[in-house]
């Protein structure tokens, strides 16, 4: 926003607070208190400078402002200019009235409608503000128009200019083509509406517009529709031809839907990106507040944590990078997990307060790691605010995020096990693997996985403190670690890693509370007993993190520490080692008890399954007969002359043969198989024979 403000421009304490801008003190003692706070003295000779007047004291340019009193500045200032530009031309802003009243007619066969004269009006001031906007703004016409058309449509500064009715956007090929029709035409021919302005075809026209508005749905339904696609969809829902003031007119040719696609396109880049790739516009156009973090002026008073898995697949699978950033100084710390939970983050926070000291406040997003209890109220304990970014908002942390696109882009890639940064990479990577397979390798030598998870953890952690920290940072004009150096400020520490353990460890089961019995506190089975128990007090209760029969307690309100709660039978046992014993004992017990139901699952085959169905169902259909239907004899001429070619053939009776007589095919399957085994016994045995002859005569 600073470009759009004039560099010759200073206030004075004064000035300012009569302005009354947006988000700033109206007293001259408040804006001095405010300039001193933010270090507006320090901002440099082009932003601040002492006083030449008599009294003394500084100036300041609008651009040191919060950005709601940069934009309030800049509407003020360009409608002062307009006044001004009045004042010092009245001849000329005369002249233009009479062009707007001589306007009233474009041609001789038409007199203008009330609204095309708006529109009209509303170009012209348009284009004069325009204009004035790009003599005052320090970049190119292009960059100017771009910015006076972003302000126009956002309606984040409007010059005192009503957003007319008749104009509500406007876009740079839309003041190109005015100043073009105003040159060649004048401004009578800025009324006319042949300049391929939208509101005026056949689609806008046609049936109230709903043709138009159909086209605009089906390209936001489907974006790879082409003018073809849409054309067939449109006649299919209006037909061929459609009624305009009584006369039939048949739907355009294709390529007059290509050019009105082409020109809503372009006269509604922004609100087709918006809706079609919300990414796309927050990356790209959407107005950001570059000044999100102007307000940390000392090291440790804000944090940025974040997570993403790494670009690298270590020997033990891909790992998630845990990423720390101080926003004051730009020194990183990152975490190395298995996955992304609260214990990960906690890890990394404990890691940064040692070396680092204790924040005052850590933004993060609102991922369940963050947003846990246990991580609320680790952070809680420790006096630390947490602001919770507004969900699909990575912008309120970027900071964090471009660290860690940066250990991405820089570190991973020079690591063995490098798997791409995005899918074009990893579908190269993939190939690789699927020849690999090809060849009867393993996916990991394909990869070349050889780092370990503690080695990754390593590289990142030189990268921060050797690399990273000193190098020289862009935003900052230093290294992260000078300006770390630079910071005065005391910064807050804790002695005692034991009491830091303690605070950052895990809640209870049912968030934590429990109520006192005349017992103690029961938890998992076990009671645990301490001296500053009262019998129905609700409490609320912490592990401690390196033995399972130690419990932190807590009121009810989680701000005063009233004991320690102790259970003897878990008093000195390794919390984590305890968790390992109960997982196998629950693995063994899954086996013990599931063992026979899976052995017994496995003796039952598909086959005997379905016989035995079948065989039920024709057991349950056995005495079911069915009516005798009436019957009557078909015939017709071919079939009496098939009779009469089968009567020339005699016909075999049918005997009866006793049931003894008929050879059961099981049974012969049977003696086929005993034939055979009775070969084999017989050939065993002639060998067995020549074998003890030969042994006979050996000896």
């Amino acid at each position: 926003m600073s470009e759009i403000i004039p560099a010759q421009i200073f206030m004075n304490s004064q000035e300012i607070a009569d302005s009354g801008f947006n988000e700033m003190p109206t007293t001259e003692r408040g804006i001095q208190i405010f300039a001193k706070n933010y270090k507006w003295q320090e901002a440099g000779k082009s932003l601040a400078r002492p006083r030449s007047d008599r009294g003394g004291g500084w100036e300041y340019s609008p651009s040191l402002f919060p950005i709601p009193a940069q934009l309030d500045f800049i509407n003020k200032y360009y409608a002062n200019i307009n006044a001004e530009a009045q004042a010092k031309n009245p001849d000329f802003f005369a002249e233009m009235e009479v062009e707007k009243q001589s306007a009233q007619v474009v041609d001789a066969s038409r007199v203008l409608s009330d609204s095309e004269a708006n529109k009209r009006d509303a170009k012209l001031d348009i284009l004069s503000r325009s204009t004035r906007f790009r003599d005052q703004y320090n970049g190119t016409k292009n960059q100017a128009d771009t910015v006076f058309c972003e302000m126009y449509n956002s309606g984040q500064a409007d010059f005192e200019c009503v957003i007319y009715p008749s104009v509500k956007t406007i876009s740079v090929v839309s003041l190109k083509r005015w100043r073009r029709t105003l040159k060649e035409g004048g401004y009578s021919a800025l009324a006319s509406d042949h300049d391929g302005r939208k509101d005026t075809s056949f689609f806008d026209t046609a049936l109230g517009g709903e043709i138009g508005l159909a086209i605009v749905g089906y390209m936001l339904h489907q974006s790879h529709y082409t003018a073809y696609h849409i054309r067939d969809l449109i006649i299919a829902d209006f037909g061929s031809a459609v009624e305009i003031d009584d006369i039939e007119k048949h739907m355009p040719h294709i390529r007059s839907f290509e050019r009105w696609i082409k020109n809503f396109e372009e006269e509604n880049n922004n609100l087709l990106t918006r809706i079609t790739d919300p990414d796309e516009f927050k990356n790209h156009i959407k107005f950001t507040d570059t000044n999100m973090n102007s307000h940390v002026k000392y090291f440790n008073q804000k944090w940025e944590i974040d997570a993403s898995p790494t670009d690298i697949l270590t020997t033990e699978g891909r790992r998630n990078l845990y990423a720390l950033i101080d926003i004051y100084s730009r020194r990183v710390m990152f975490h190395i997990s298995k996955s992304a939970s609260t214990e990960a983050s906690l890890a990394l926070i404990k890691r940064a307060i040692m070396e680092w000291g204790v924040p005052q406040e850590i933004s993060t997003d609102n991922g369940s790691d963050f947003i846990s209890g246990r991580f609320k109220l680790a952070l809680n304990n420790l006096s630390i605010h947490q602001h919770i970014c507004s969900p699909f908002s990575p912008e309120q942390k970027g900071t964090v995020k471009r660290v860690i696109g940066a250990i991405n882009r820089d570190l991973m890639p020079t690591l063995a096990g490098f798997i791409g940064h995005n899918v074009t990479d990893r579908k190269k990577l993939e190939a690789r693997n699927s020849f690999a397979n090809c060849l009867g390798e393993k996916s990991t030598d394909a990869f070349c996985v050889e780092v370990t998870p503690e080695q990754l953890q390593k590289y990142c952690d030189s990268w921060a403190n050797d690399k990273y920290a000193h190098r020289t940072h862009s935003a900052l004009g230093v290294t992260p670690f000078q300006k770390q150096q630079s910071c005065t400020k005391p910064v807050r520490i804790i002695k005692d890693e034991r009491a830091l353990d303690l605070l950052l460890s895990d809640v209870a089961s049912g968030g934590g509370f429990r109520i006192v019995t005349k017992h103690g506190i029961k938890l998992n089975g076990e009671y645990y007993l301490g001296d500053a128990l009262v019998v129905g007090d609700t409490v609320f209760i912490g592990h401690d993190p390196d033995n399972a029969g130690r419990l932190l307690v807590f009121d009810g309100d989680k701000n005063t520490f009233l004991c320690e709660a102790i259970c003897p039978a878990l008093h000195g046992v390794d919390p984590k080692q305890l968790a390992k014993e109960i997982k196998r004992e629950q693995a063994a017990s899954f086996a013990r008890d599931a063992g026979p139901m899976i052995k017994a699952s496995k003796k039952i085959g598909i086959s005997e399954i379905v016989a035995k169905i079948l065989n039920q169902r024709i057991a349950s259909s056995k005495g079911v007969e069915a009516f005798s239907m009436p019957e009557i004899v078909h015939t017709n001429d071919r079939l009496e002359t098939a009779n009469e070619a089968l009567a020339e053939y005699q016909t075999i009776e049918k005997h009866d043969v006793p049931q003894a007589e008929i050879v059961d095919l099981v049974d012969v399957k049977k003696s086929k198989k005993n034939k055979t085994e009775i070969i084999k016994g017989n050939y065993d045995r002639r060998n067995q024979i020549i074998a003890d002859l030969q042994a006979g005569e050996n000896g």
